[in-house]
C-alpha cells in the first residue's frame, strides 16, 4: 500500500524540483503537492499526475519595514496584515488536509507554505490525529525565513553548504548532502526523445556551439531584454536556446534567426536539453547550480541582486563564470573571452560522488516512511 506524502511547493521551481527529485526515489508513495495558485507547480503536478491541493500564498517580506519611505512602510505593513490573514486560513486547511490525507512525510526546500503546513502537523500529530515526520532541507548557504521557523520540528534536516552548518546555531545538527536532483532522469536524457518537436527540429542541424539561456522557472525580464538586445551578435557565433519563463507577461518581439529559438518552458526536456547544449547562462539558485555541477558543464551564473543567490554565487565561483547585473554591458566580452568560439567539452565527472551521496540520503528518507 503507498503512503502519502506532502510535498511543498510555492510559485517557483525553486522549492519544489529538490522534493520532487526526493520523492522520485522512493518506493511506494503517494505525492500530494501542497502550492498556490498559478504557481509552477500546476505543470508539474499535471505531467507527473500527482494530486495538487492549493493553500493561501501567506509569504511574509521584511524588506519595506527597512524603508524611510512613509508610502513603503504603509505598504509593508498592509502586506503583512494581509499575509496574516491567509497564514491563519492556510493553517486551518492545513490541518484539514493532514487529517484527510493522514501524510507519513511532509518534505520542504525552504518553501513558504511550510511554516502553515509543518505548524499544523503539529497540532494534529499532538492529538494523534496524524503521525507526520518533518524533513527540512536548506538549499542555499543563507538560510530563509520559512526554515529557520520550522528546522526544530525537523526529523531529518539537511543543507548542501558547510557554511550554513558552521554560521547558524540552528542548523548546527543538518547533514551536508548534494542538494536532490533527478539523477536518472539525466542519465537517461541521451536515449529520450523530445517530446517538444521545436527542439528535436533545432538540434538536427547541429553546426555551432548551443547556447541555452533563461531566467529560471518563472524568467527574467532582465535576462530576457539582454538576449534581445544582442541576438544579432549572439547568433553569429551560437545557436540559442532562449527560455523566457513562465511568468514573464511582457510580449517580446520576434526575431526570425534559424540559429534562435524561443521558447516559454520545456519542463519535460530540460533534463536533455542541459545535457546537449555546450553554454548556460542563468540565474544562480541551487536547482540550476546542483544540475549544472552534476554535468560539468561550462555556465554563466546571474546572481539576483541582493539576494541570497549572490552567496550562492560566491561559493561556486571556482567552477563557474559570474556575471553581475548591473554591468549587462559587459556581459558578451566575458563570455567571448571565458569561451573561445568552438566547442567545448568539459572533462570533469561529478555524478559519481553525487549519486552516492544521495542514494544514501534517499535511503534514510525512505526509512522514516516505515
Amino acid at each position: 500500500m503507498n503512503q502519502n506524502i506532502f510535498l511543498l511547493a510555492g510559485r517557483t521551481g525553486g522549492p519544489l524540483l529538490p522534493v520532487l527529485a526526493i520523492a522520485k526515489n522512493l518506493k511506494n508513495v503517494n505525492p500530494i503537492v501542497l502550492g498556490i495558485k498559478l504557481g509552477f507547480e500546476e505543470e508539474i503536478v499535471r505531467q507527473n499526475g500527482y494530486i495538487l491541493e492549493l493553500l493561501p500564498e501567506s509569504k511574509f517580506s521584511f524588506l519595506s519595514f527597512k524603508s524611510n519611505n512613509i508610502k513603503e512602510l504603509f505598504k509593508g505593513f498592509l502586506s503583512a496584515i494581509i499575509s496574516l490573514w491567509r497564514f491563519k486560513i492556510a493553517f486551518w486547511k492545513s490541518v484539514f488536509l493532514l487529517i484527510k490525507y493522514k501524510p507519513k512525510l511532509i518534505i520542504s526546500a525552504g518553501s513558504f507554505l511550510a511554516v502553515p503546513v509543518i505548524f499544523a502537523s503539529q497540532i494534529t500529530n499532538f492529538f494523534k490525529f496524524t503521525n507526520t515526520k518533518n524533513i527540512i532541507h536548506q538549499q542555499d548557504p543563507l538560510p530563509g525565513l520559512a526554515n529557520n521557523l520550522t528546522v526544530k520540528f525537523a526529523n531529518l534536516s539537511t543543507a548542501v553548504f558547510p557554511y550554513t552548518k558552521n554560521n547558524f546555531p540552528k542548523f548546527k545538527n543538518v547533514e551536508i548532502i548534494p542538494n536532490p536532483i533527478n539523477f536518472q532522469a539525466f542519465d537517461e536524457s541521451s536515449q529520450a526523445e523530445w517530446v517538444n518537436q521545436n527542439l528535436s527540429e533545432f538540434f538536427s542541424e547541429y553546426s555551432k556551439p548551443v547556447f541555452l539561456i533563461f531566467g529560471g522557472g518563472s524568467g527574467s525580464m532582465d535576462i530576457n531584454n539582454w538576449v534581445l538586445d544582442n541576438l544579432e551578435k549572439l547568433v553569429k557565433d551560437y545557436k540559442v536556446i532562449h527560455l523566457t519563463g513562465q511568468l514573464q507577461t511582457v510580449k517580446l518581439p520576434n526575431f526570425n534567426n534559424a540559429n534562435y529559438l524561443r521558447l516559454t518552458s520545456v519542463i519535460e526536456d530540460m533534463p536533455k536539453l542541459l545535457s546537449q547544449v555546450n553554454l548556460v547562462l542563468c540565474r544562480a539558485g541551487m536547482g540550476s547550480i546542483t544540475e549544472l555541477e552534476y554535468l560539468g558543464k561550462n555556465a554563466f551564473l546571474v546572481p539576483l541582486p541582493n539576494s541570497h543567490q549572490e552567496i550562492n554565487a560566491n561559493l561556486v565561483k571556482d567552477k563557474f563564470v559570474i556575471l553581475e547585473q548591473k554591468n549587462m554591458d559587459n556581459w558578451l566580452e566575458i563570455i567571448k573571452e571565458s569561451f573561445p568560439i568552438k566547442f567545448i567539452k568539459v572533462e570533469v565527472d561529478n555524478s559519481k560522488n553525487i549519486k552516492k551521496e544521495l542514494r544514501s540520503y534517499f535511503a534514510k528518507v525512505q526509512n522514516l516512511i516505515k
